[in-house]
């Protein structure tokens, strides 16, 4: 496969979550696929199994929302590159959960690095207590990480899957920028001084890198 492609329109909410939802179900008739895409406005994204009762709406903006296939925190879609990617059982990245996180974060890592970004997983040590709403917010080991200037650190890519029928649709957010409706999560342009063109270059490169991981296969179970 060649690189993954990019959009060069953004799409609505509902228009981008049919598109990911398209994904899955060509994985699940045994078709990798993926995509870069942008949001044509704000929107707040609620993962799959988020309820009412799990949502602090206080926190949230007065923004279009839209349900993931995914599992995970609500995020707010504004100054973002979003990718998707699905794999079909038998993909080498289909075998476990992790596998697929850490290959696909390894390569985001790689691209950000040739811009001059430094960045890494968290690793263990995430903060234990109630979950915020925002994903954002929360800590994962598998969290895409930078250090800011004040020594905090910081999430930059915040990814979630969905399986269906053994194949795997993976998708995540690259925070380019701080969103006004999410003040609290600094983007890499505050974080690292990234401009537009180098998030679009490091968009570029790691479309270039998944179209590589999408090509392995491994012997279905």
């Amino acid at each position: 496969m060649n690189a993954v492609p990019i959009e060069p329109e953004p799409r609505s909410g509902e228009a981008n979550m049919a598109a990911d939802a398209a994904l899955l179900d060509a994985a699940a008739a045994g078709t990798a696929g993926g995509r870069w895409y942008r949001w044509s406005e704000p929107t707040l994204s609620l993962g799959h199994f988020q309820k009412g009762t799990d949502l602090d709406e206080a926190t949230l903006p007065d923004l279009p929302r839209v349900r993931r296939l995914s599992g995970g925190g609500a995020i707010v879609h504004h100054h973002e590159w979003t990718y998707a990617l699905a794999v079909p059982r038998g993909h080498r990245l289909a075998a476990r959960p992790e596998q697929f996180y850490e290959a696909v974060h390894a390569e985001l890592i790689a691209a950000l690095a040739a811009v001059g970004v430094t960045a890494r997983l968290r690793g263990k040590g995430a903060g234990d207590g109630p979950e915020p709403t925002l994903c954002f917010l929360r800590s994962d080991p598998r969290d895409v990480v930078t250090t800011a200037a004040d020594g905090a650190v910081r999430k930059i890519v915040g990814s979630a899957q969905r399986r269906r029928k053994g194949a795997v649709l993976q998708h995540g957010s690259l925070l380019v920028a701080t969103s006004p409706h999410a003040p609290d999560a600094p983007g890499l342009r505050e974080l690292a001084g990234l401009t537009a063109g180098q998030a679009e270059t490091v968009v570029r490169d790691a479309a270039v890198r998944f179209g590589r991981l999408l090509v392995g296969t491994c012997p279905a179970d």
